[in-house]
């Protein structure tokens, strides 16, 4: 048995696995008062120690999350840990997110792989022929990105994120859905496009995950899989490739 933990900026989830599959709970990460009923709600009865992994983007976050488990957390903080190389300056700056995702990526398509991550922010996370973790691209997710509109303008809403039927619109929400899901989208496909070209592969395979990963790869041909819980999945491998 394995607890995995992805402390990210609006959620943290909660994984177990099992042997076969992974058990889910999802909490707000500004409630951390409430990781303790979720970490309950996980363990099976007369369960006793297990190994956890976690990653966090939230510092502050941690120490919640550690009183929230009744065994020690080990944290993924670089490449090193789990003999995977990191090509990026500085080497520290790599999110721990970022380096569960290209271990749950190289897991489930091998390498090269393009991961998608879209929540808060949206992240690409490259891994190279070699297996090596060679960077990507840090923007804006499209949920922070229609409310950093809605309060920067005057006259316009905060529009909620759904498909549009029609890439022209034909009312403000319309053409908001429009410039902050289909652009959104054929700029995802255009970097994607990019990054495949200087991996010098056309082909590359491209994983989403993220709370926004959904909507996006039905909207993408290139991000048509998506992986909800691939961070979690990156941890279980980082578990299994760690270093003493």
């Amino acid at each position: 048995m394995l607890y995995a933990v992805d402390v990210g900026n609006s959620h943290t989830k909660f994984g177990r696995w099992d042997g076969t599959q992974w058990a889910l709970v999802r909490v707000p990460t500004a409630r951390s008062d409430d990781f303790s009923s979720a970490v309950a709600a996980l363990r099976p009865e007369g369960s006793g120690e297990a190994p956890v992994w976690g990653c966090s983007v939230v510092p502050d976050a941690r120490g919640a999350v550690e009183r929230a488990l009744p065994f020690p957390v080990r944290w993924l903080e670089t490449g090193a840990q789990v003999g995977l190389r990191v090509v990026y300056e500085p080497v520290s700056a790599v999110g721990p997110d970022r380096l569960a995702n290209a271990l749950g990526g190289m897991a489930l398509a091998g390498a090269p792989v393009i991961v998608v991550d879209l929540g808060t922010a949206t992240t690409f996370d490259v891994v190279n022929f070699d297996g090596d973790f060679v960077g990507g691209a840090i923007l804006p997710g499209p949920e922070t990105a229609a409310r950093s509109l809605a309060r920067g303008t005057a006259l316009l809403p905060n529009a909620a994120l759904e498909r549009p039927g029609r890439s022209i619109g034909q009312s403000t929400l319309e053409s908001l859905r429009s410039g902050l899901v289909l652009a959104y989208a054929d700029g995802l496909e255009g970097l994607v496009g990019r990054m495949r070209e200087e991996l010098g592969n056309p082909d590359a395979p491209v994983i989403a995950t993220g709370g926004w990963g959904s909507l996006f790869s039905s909207l993408c041909a290139s991000l048509g899989r998506y992986e909800p819980l691939l961070t979690l999945e990156g941890l279980r491998q980082a578990a299994s490739r760690a270093q003493p």
